[in-house]
Protein backbone atom coordinates (compact mmCIF):
# COMPACT_ATOMS: atom_id res chain seq x y z
CA UNK A 1 0.00 0.00 0.00
CA UNK A 2 2.47 2.41 0.58
CA UNK A 3 3.64 2.17 -2.79
CA UNK A 4 0.09 2.65 -4.14
CA UNK A 5 0.74 6.14 -4.93
CA UNK A 6 3.75 5.49 -6.73
CA UNK A 7 1.75 2.91 -8.99
CA UNK A 8 -1.15 4.85 -9.75
CA UNK A 9 0.31 7.81 -10.66
CA UNK A 10 2.68 5.75 -12.79
CA UNK A 11 -0.45 4.46 -14.48
CA UNK A 12 -2.00 7.66 -14.98
CA UNK A 13 0.85 9.41 -17.00
CA UNK A 14 1.58 6.45 -19.17
CA UNK A 15 4.68 4.99 -17.30
CA UNK A 16 7.22 7.74 -17.73
CA UNK A 17 9.56 7.02 -14.79
CA UNK A 18 9.65 3.27 -15.81
CA UNK A 19 10.66 3.73 -19.57
CA UNK A 20 12.95 6.06 -18.50
CA UNK A 21 14.76 3.64 -16.42
CA UNK A 22 14.24 0.82 -19.24
CA UNK A 23 15.36 3.19 -21.05
CA UNK A 24 18.41 3.98 -19.48
CA UNK A 25 19.40 0.68 -18.11
CA UNK A 26 18.81 -1.53 -21.97
CA UNK A 27 18.46 1.37 -24.64
CA UNK A 28 21.50 2.05 -25.76
CA UNK A 29 23.58 0.94 -29.21
CA UNK A 30 26.33 -1.53 -29.41
CA UNK A 31 29.10 1.17 -29.87
CA UNK A 32 27.66 2.78 -26.79
CA UNK A 33 27.95 -0.75 -24.75
CA UNK A 34 31.40 -1.43 -25.92
CA UNK A 35 32.49 2.08 -25.25
CA UNK A 36 30.75 2.27 -21.42
CA UNK A 37 32.41 -1.79 -20.65
CA UNK A 38 35.82 -0.64 -21.53
CA UNK A 39 35.28 2.23 -19.40
CA UNK A 40 34.11 0.49 -16.69
CA UNK A 41 36.71 -1.44 -16.82
CA UNK A 42 39.72 0.55 -17.39
CA UNK A 43 38.43 2.41 -13.96
CA UNK A 44 38.46 -0.79 -12.31
CA UNK A 45 41.74 -1.89 -13.46
CA UNK A 46 43.15 1.46 -12.29
CA UNK A 47 41.35 1.39 -8.79
CA UNK A 48 43.07 -1.57 -8.11
CA UNK A 49 46.64 -0.23 -9.94
CA UNK A 50 46.24 3.27 -7.62
CA UNK A 51 46.13 1.03 -4.35
CA UNK A 52 49.69 0.51 -4.33
CA UNK A 53 52.29 3.49 -4.65
CA UNK A 54 53.79 3.71 -8.37
CA UNK A 55 56.92 1.08 -9.10
CA UNK A 56 59.05 -0.43 -11.78
CA UNK A 57 60.58 -3.32 -10.67
CA UNK A 58 57.31 -5.61 -11.15
CA UNK A 59 55.00 -5.30 -13.97
CA UNK A 60 51.39 -4.47 -12.70
CA UNK A 61 50.08 -7.51 -15.18
CA UNK A 62 52.21 -9.70 -13.21
CA UNK A 63 51.94 -8.59 -10.06
CA UNK A 64 47.98 -8.66 -10.24
CA UNK A 65 47.86 -12.08 -11.33
CA UNK A 66 50.38 -13.17 -8.93
CA UNK A 67 48.29 -11.56 -6.44
CA UNK A 68 45.17 -13.00 -7.34
CA UNK A 69 46.46 -17.00 -7.58
CA UNK A 70 48.31 -16.07 -4.42
CA UNK A 71 45.04 -15.04 -2.70
CA UNK A 72 42.81 -18.20 -3.57
CA UNK A 73 45.75 -20.28 -2.87
CA UNK A 74 45.40 -19.34 0.66
CA UNK A 75 41.84 -19.04 0.67
CA UNK A 76 41.66 -22.97 -0.29
CA UNK A 77 44.32 -23.55 2.18
CA UNK A 78 42.64 -21.46 4.93
CA UNK A 79 41.22 -23.98 7.64
CA UNK A 80 39.98 -21.07 10.16
CA UNK A 81 36.27 -21.28 8.66
CA UNK A 82 35.73 -17.09 9.95
CA UNK A 83 38.60 -16.40 8.13
CA UNK A 84 37.63 -18.22 4.86
CA UNK A 85 34.06 -16.85 5.03
CA UNK A 86 35.67 -13.28 5.32
CA UNK A 87 37.68 -13.66 2.25
CA UNK A 88 35.01 -15.05 0.06
CA UNK A 89 33.28 -12.02 1.57
CA UNK A 90 35.63 -9.75 0.11
CA UNK A 91 35.53 -11.47 -3.43
CA UNK A 92 32.19 -11.45 -3.57
CA UNK A 93 31.84 -7.42 -2.31
CA UNK A 94 34.37 -7.09 -5.90
CA UNK A 95 31.97 -8.67 -7.67
CA UNK A 96 28.81 -7.00 -6.56
CA UNK A 97 29.87 -2.86 -6.73
CA UNK A 98 31.57 -4.09 -10.62
CA UNK A 99 28.07 -5.94 -11.23
CA UNK A 100 26.27 -2.71 -9.88
CA UNK A 101 28.22 -0.16 -11.53
CA UNK A 102 27.84 -1.98 -14.86
CA UNK A 103 24.34 -0.76 -14.42
CA UNK A 104 25.56 3.12 -14.76
CA UNK A 105 25.12 3.78 -18.54
CA UNK A 106 27.92 6.84 -18.30
CA UNK A 107 31.63 6.62 -17.76
CA UNK A 108 32.41 6.02 -14.13
CA UNK A 109 35.86 7.26 -12.34
CA UNK A 110 38.25 5.27 -10.24
CA UNK A 111 36.77 6.84 -6.80
CA UNK A 112 33.39 5.04 -7.54
CA UNK A 113 35.62 1.88 -6.36
CA UNK A 114 37.54 3.48 -3.17
CA UNK A 115 36.17 1.36 -0.98
CA UNK A 116 37.51 -1.37 -2.75
CA UNK A 117 41.17 -0.21 -1.75
CA UNK A 118 40.78 -1.21 2.00
CA UNK A 119 39.93 -4.74 0.04
CA UNK A 120 42.93 -5.02 -1.54
CA UNK A 121 45.13 -3.65 1.22
CA UNK A 122 43.25 -6.58 3.16
CA UNK A 123 44.15 -9.13 1.01
CA UNK A 124 47.74 -8.47 0.24
CA UNK A 125 48.01 -8.19 3.97
CA UNK A 126 46.51 -11.84 4.25
CA UNK A 127 48.81 -13.28 1.80
CA UNK A 128 51.65 -11.98 3.07
CA UNK A 129 50.99 -13.48 6.19
CA UNK A 130 49.72 -16.31 5.18
CA UNK A 131 52.64 -17.39 3.13
CA UNK A 132 55.08 -16.32 6.53
CA UNK A 133 52.98 -19.01 8.77
CA UNK A 134 52.25 -21.57 6.43
CA UNK A 135 55.99 -21.29 5.33
CA UNK A 136 55.47 -20.50 1.76
CA UNK A 137 59.16 -18.66 1.43
CA UNK A 138 59.35 -18.29 -2.17
CA UNK A 139 55.69 -16.79 -1.90
CA UNK A 140 56.64 -14.98 1.01
CA UNK A 141 59.78 -13.59 -0.40
CA UNK A 142 58.30 -11.95 -3.33
CA UNK A 143 55.19 -10.28 -1.35
CA UNK A 144 58.20 -9.21 0.80
CA UNK A 145 60.11 -7.81 -1.84
CA UNK A 146 56.80 -5.75 -3.34
CA UNK A 147 56.24 -4.26 0.34
CA UNK A 148 59.62 -3.13 0.35
CA UNK A 149 59.86 -1.64 -3.38
CA UNK A 150 56.26 0.08 -2.83
CA UNK A 151 57.03 1.45 0.87
CA UNK A 152 60.53 2.87 -0.41
CA UNK A 153 58.69 4.46 -3.30
CA UNK A 154 55.87 6.06 -1.21
CA UNK A 155 58.59 7.76 1.05
CA UNK A 156 60.71 9.27 -2.13
CA UNK A 157 57.22 10.49 -3.04
CA UNK A 158 56.66 11.89 0.64
CA UNK A 159 59.88 13.68 0.85
CA UNK A 160 59.73 15.00 -2.84
CA UNK A 161 56.08 16.21 -1.95
CA UNK A 162 57.14 18.03 0.98
CA UNK A 163 60.64 19.17 -0.35
CA UNK A 164 58.70 20.60 -3.99
CA UNK A 165 54.80 20.17 -4.30
CA UNK A 166 54.19 22.12 -1.03
CA UNK A 167 56.94 24.70 -0.84
CA UNK A 168 55.50 25.66 -4.77
CA UNK A 169 53.19 28.67 -4.65
CA UNK A 170 50.62 27.35 -6.95
CA UNK A 171 49.21 30.57 -8.42
CA UNK A 172 45.59 30.31 -8.27
CA UNK A 173 45.70 26.40 -7.08
CA UNK A 174 47.34 26.26 -4.26
CA UNK A 175 46.28 27.47 -0.62
CA UNK A 176 49.56 30.16 -0.48
CA UNK A 177 48.20 31.57 -3.96
CA UNK A 178 44.83 32.21 -2.63
CA UNK A 179 46.34 33.57 1.05
CA UNK A 180 48.67 35.62 -0.90
CA UNK A 181 45.61 37.22 -2.25
CA UNK A 182 43.54 37.73 0.80
CA UNK A 183 46.53 39.33 2.05
CA UNK A 184 46.90 41.64 -0.47
CA UNK A 185 43.38 42.80 0.14
CA UNK A 186 44.01 42.68 3.46
CA UNK A 187 46.84 45.36 3.33
CA UNK A 188 44.83 47.69 0.85
CA UNK A 189 42.08 48.06 3.15
CA UNK A 190 44.44 49.12 5.42
CA UNK A 191 42.48 47.61 8.54
CA UNK A 192 39.41 49.74 7.37
CA UNK A 193 35.84 47.95 6.87
CA UNK A 194 35.30 46.45 3.73
CA UNK A 195 33.16 44.03 1.66
CA UNK A 196 34.04 40.99 -0.34
CA UNK A 197 32.77 39.36 -3.08
CA UNK A 198 34.25 35.94 -5.13
CA UNK A 199 33.89 34.88 -8.68
CA UNK A 200 35.13 31.72 -8.92
CA UNK A 201 34.70 29.29 -12.20
CA UNK A 202 33.13 26.18 -10.28
CA UNK A 203 30.96 28.57 -8.80
CA UNK A 204 31.34 27.43 -5.31
CA UNK A 205 33.80 29.39 -2.92
CA UNK A 206 33.78 27.31 -0.40
CA UNK A 207 37.67 27.17 -0.10
CA UNK A 208 37.77 30.87 -0.29
CA UNK A 209 34.75 30.80 2.48
CA UNK A 210 36.87 28.84 4.75
CA UNK A 211 40.21 30.55 4.57
CA UNK A 212 38.93 34.12 5.01
CA UNK A 213 36.63 32.27 8.42
CA UNK A 214 40.02 30.76 9.27
CA UNK A 215 42.67 33.18 8.21
CA UNK A 216 41.04 36.51 8.04
CA UNK A 217 38.69 36.00 10.96
CA UNK A 218 41.55 34.08 13.50
CA UNK A 219 44.55 35.48 11.72
CA UNK A 220 43.74 39.07 10.67
CA UNK A 221 40.85 39.57 13.17
CA UNK A 222 38.46 40.99 10.47
CA UNK A 223 35.91 38.46 8.33
CA UNK A 224 34.55 41.46 5.42
CA UNK A 225 30.94 41.96 4.91
CA UNK A 226 29.37 40.74 1.75
CA UNK A 227 26.96 43.80 1.33
CA UNK A 228 27.74 46.37 -1.35
CA UNK A 229 28.50 49.25 0.69
CA UNK A 230 31.24 51.49 1.21
CA UNK A 231 34.66 50.38 -0.12
CA UNK A 232 34.15 46.54 -1.13
CA UNK A 233 36.38 44.19 -3.26
CA UNK A 234 36.02 41.65 -6.34
CA UNK A 235 38.22 38.72 -5.74
CA UNK A 236 38.29 37.25 -9.38
CA UNK A 237 39.70 33.47 -10.06
CA UNK A 238 39.77 33.67 -13.70
CA UNK A 239 38.92 30.59 -15.83
CA UNK A 240 41.79 29.59 -17.71
CA UNK A 241 39.87 27.96 -20.65
CA UNK A 242 37.60 31.09 -21.06
CA UNK A 243 39.26 33.69 -18.95
CA UNK A 244 36.54 36.36 -20.08
CA UNK A 245 33.51 34.92 -17.68
CA UNK A 246 33.49 36.95 -14.84
CA UNK A 247 32.61 39.75 -16.96
CA UNK A 248 29.29 38.52 -16.91
CA UNK A 249 29.46 37.88 -13.11
CA UNK A 250 29.90 42.26 -13.05
CA UNK A 251 27.65 42.74 -15.32
CA UNK A 252 24.46 40.44 -13.50
CA UNK A 253 25.47 39.93 -9.99
CA UNK A 254 27.76 43.04 -8.76
CA UNK A 255 26.49 45.52 -11.02
CA UNK A 256 26.90 48.68 -9.04
CA UNK A 257 30.00 50.37 -7.51
CA UNK A 258 32.07 52.78 -8.81
CA UNK A 259 35.34 50.85 -9.92
CA UNK A 260 38.86 52.69 -7.86
CA UNK A 261 41.17 50.32 -9.93
CA UNK A 262 41.77 46.67 -11.49
CA UNK A 263 44.84 44.67 -10.88
CA UNK A 264 45.90 41.05 -12.02
CA UNK A 265 48.01 39.86 -9.77
CA UNK A 266 51.18 37.28 -10.50
CA UNK A 267 48.88 34.51 -9.32
CA UNK A 268 46.66 35.46 -12.04
CA UNK A 269 44.11 36.61 -9.67
CA UNK A 270 42.29 39.38 -10.79
CA UNK A 271 41.49 42.18 -8.17
CA UNK A 272 38.95 44.86 -8.33
CA UNK A 273 38.69 47.78 -5.57
CA UNK A 274 34.86 49.31 -5.62
CA UNK A 275 32.89 51.75 -3.52
CA UNK A 276 29.16 52.09 -3.53
CA UNK A 277 27.67 54.86 -5.04
CA UNK A 278 25.99 56.42 -1.94
CA UNK A 279 29.19 56.42 -0.92
CA UNK A 280 30.37 58.72 -3.43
Amino acid sequence: MAYSPFFLFEFRHGFQGTKGIVSYLFLHTDNEKISFIANHLGSFSLNFIDTFPKQLLFPETFFLVLYILAFFYFVYKEKRLPMRRFSLFLLLLIGITFVLISFVRSYVFPYYFIHLNFVYIFIFSYVLISAYKQKRIKIWIVFTIFYLIILTTAVIHIAQTFQKDYKDYGGMVKVKGKLNVIDYIYRDARNSSFGLFIFSPPVYTYPYDYLIWWYGGKQLNYIPHQEKRGVFYLLIEKNLSAPWTYKGWEETVIKTGKILYTRELPSGFIIQKRIANESL
